[in-house]
């Protein structure tokens, strides 16, 4: 069997198959992907061994898989200047040699793997501009882990003061802990992905494999949005990105590459390969291709584009570009494919869908009874799912034994085309491509990979307590602390009474759900607006109505009189309703109505306290908050807050620290 041959079924050898279960593909020993052609749009019927990553199989310069894209990210790897992003680290090197150099090779190892571990979970839902700031100063305040693991935590939260997801910092601050404490580790993070995983708190499947490629040249995969997404053009896989199926799969797959990237290796299974592959997915889908605006045209990688083949073939059959400047290849495919081997994951493509489909179809039909054509009954191109697209395009096939009568495309005179499939081959030299071409291309791609339904951001309200206590000259604030889970463990806040969400029965479940809000949802992906000093959407009270001050009154006095610091014989007196600041989290729209109040020592006695406390039922919420502390205008700004929560303090500084009318928030 001839090298490439052997190479290609050694690569198909390994995907899972399974009879039973729609996520598995089943691709034959015998099959080739080089033989496989690009789906015939529009119902792009294809099997599961459409989508074996033809990367796998990529010819390049050196015979090494994934030589282009590895060609393209050595060119562009110090663009963005980011300052964690360094040569790798080789064992072998004759510095390392000897005891001596043994010694300091650990010490290399274990400032990259903590450099490269921070700049990874900062980068985590933040983008690649802030985090260089903010990793800089981090490196500069600890540029050690055994540094960071001796800092506060107040200290570690206030560094972290604007990236979001603030238990992140609690975690990272917990891990250089753990690790530096432990006798085996002694500061350096584990080599490998499951041991990552297994001893360092915080560090999930995707860090664990960038630790260990990065730093330690291992071949582990890793998958984020950037990488997910390149992979589900490469392989034209458009399923429900959600399923575990489909994370499953793109694992599975990103697995296969590094390992198949990373097959010249040094005895000790340690190379630089697995550390720039890995980094130059990522940084392909950072910078070319993108959610929005793909720039296929500059890809390294798009001779093995699955996607960009399709949209390459539609462009040829809409005349918007000849065939010649087509990077994969213009073929008929006769080849039909048995109905149990055909896909069933894949939804159908948006041009497809809904009323586009029937609208396709009748123009069709409109066309070909003008022209005198005969219609074929099996060009129905409406589906509901991919399973029957799938379906019909088999019987199509079988009954004409060509799918040109089952298209409803056409080219630019109105005159119909026949579907090109295409076998794609390596990397063409780029030309320039008509602008219609490349729309027509991009807006193809942009259909992978498939989006998630959005879940609706349910609403919360909830009443902000801003408490002030004043003393001679001096005026003090009541802070508390969230507890030490959650997105936003540890933060300072005004103390917050949160209510039932709208349709909530007050019950335990209720309170149970109310209690997890916060903590669950995270700080980075917020907006802030007005919402008026009306009944909010969402909430069965109006914000300044006289029971909903007093409830927080109530609120108030239980957790004065109950926490420390205790004030003694204390009131709470309220000074109204001062505005409401509507903060958007991922999954949570939280109505913050803001209630300004003053602590008051005068005659209220045990009796009259216990029994207003008693009016009040002690939420979940309650039950798990942290400690109380009053602070001054100066600490509460240097305290470590949420963005809400600041957005709360600005409006007071605005208005005098009293009650206010409402005003409007300006990002």
């Amino acid at each position: 069997m001839p090298a490439r041959a052997a190479k290609v079924a050694a690569a198909q050898s390994r995907v899972c198959s399974s009879s039973s279960s729609s996520s598995s593909r089943l691709v034959s020993g015998e099959s080739s992907a080089t033989r496989i052609p690009t789906a015939a749009l529009p119902l792009r019927a294809h099997t599961r061994a459409y989508h074996e990553p033809l990367l796998l199989v990529e010819p390049s310069n050196d015979d090494q898989v994934g030589g282009s894209l590895l060609s393209w990210f050595e060119g562009i790897a110090k663009e963005r200047g980011m300052p964690w992003r360094k040569d790798w680290i080789d064992p072998a090197a004759e510095e390392w040699q000897g005891e001596e150099g043994a010694a300091l090779l650990r010490s290399a190892f274990e400032k990259r793997a903590y450099e490269v571990w921070i700049s990874e979970i900062m980068l985590q839902q933040t983008r690649v501009a802030t985090v260089i700031d903010y990793w800089t100063c981090w490196t500069t305040r600890w540029p050690t882990i055994q540094d960071l693991a001796a800092a506060q935590p107040d200290e570690v939260l206030s560094a972290w003061r604007g990236l979001g997801y603030y238990s992140r910092a609690t975690r990272i601050h917990q891990a250089a802990q753990k690790v530096v404490a432990d006798a085996e580790l002694r500061g350096l993070l584990p080599e490998t992905a499951f041991e990552l995983e297994k001893q360092v708190p915080g560090v999930g499947r995707y860090t664990a494999g960038a630790i260990s490629s990065i730093v330690f040249g291992r071949a582990e995969a890793i998958l984020d949005g950037n990488v997910a997404r390149v992979l589900s053009r490469q392989l034209a896989h458009r399923a429900n990105p959600k399923a575990k199926a489909t994370t499953d799969f793109l694992w599975g797959t990103a697995q296969r590459l590094v390992e198949a990237v990373a097959r010249h290796t040094s005895a000790e299974g340690r190379s630089d390969r697995p550390s720039k592959w890995n980094q130059a997915l990522m940084e392909l889908g950072s910078t070319l291709c993108t959610p929005q605006q793909p720039r296929c045209h500059e890809c390294p990688i798009r001779g093995t584009c699955r996607a960009y083949a399709e949209g390459e073939a539609l462009a040829v059959r809409r005349a918007e570009m000849h065939e010649s400047l087509a990077v994969h290849p213009q073929q008929l495919s006769e080849e039909v494919a048995d109905i149990e081997d055909l896909c069933q994951e894949c939804e159908p493509l948006d041009e497809m869908s809904g009323g586009e489909a029937v609208a396709a179809a009748s123009a069709e039909g409109s066309r070909k009874r003008k022209n005198g054509e005969k219609q074929a009954t099996s060009a129905q191109p409406v589906k509901k799912a991919a399973k029957q697209g799938s379906l019909l395009s088999h019987f199509s096939k079988k009954g004409n034994g060509s799918t040109a009568a089952s298209s409803p495309f056409t080219s630019s005179n109105g005159q119909s085309v026949d579907e090109a499939a295409v076998s794609p081959s390596c990397l063409s030299t780029p030309r320039q491509l008509p602008p219609a071409a490349l729309l027509t291309i991009q807006t193809h791609v942009k259909q992978y990979p498939l989006k998630a339904v959005k879940t609706k951001v349910r609403e919360q309200d909830g009443i902000v307590c801003v408490v002030q206590h004043s003393t001679d000259s001096k005026r003090q604030w009541l802070l508390e602390q969230r507890p030490d889970t959650g997105l936003l463990a540890s933060l300072w806040e005004f103390p917050t009474l949160l209510l039932p969400a709208a349709g909530e029965a007050a019950n335990g479940k209720a309170k149970k759900k109310r209690g997890k809000t916060t903590e669950d949802d995270d700080d980075d992906d917020y907006e802030e607006e007005d919402e008026g000093p009306s009944k909010t959407s969402g909430s069965a009270f109006m914000p300044d109505d006289a029971s909903t001050i007093e409830a927080a009154r109530m609120f108030l006095l239980q957790r004065i009189h109950n926490e420390p610091p205790s004030l003694g014989h204390s009131n709470v007196i309220s000074q109204g309703y001062h505005s409401t600041i509507t903060h958007v989290f991922s999954h949570l729209k939280l109505h913050m109505h803001v209630h300004c109040f003053a602590v008051v020592e005068e005659g209220t006695s045990n009796g009259d306290r216990k029994q207003s406390a008693s009016q009040l039922k002690r939420s979940k919420r309650e039950e798990r908050i942290g400690p109380l502390k009053w602070r001054s205008n100066d600490e509460v700004e240097a305290e470590s807050m949420g963005t809400g929560m600041r957005n709360v303090w600005a409006l007071i500084k605005d208005s005098g620290g009293g009650a206010a009318k409402q005003k409007k928030l300006k990002r």
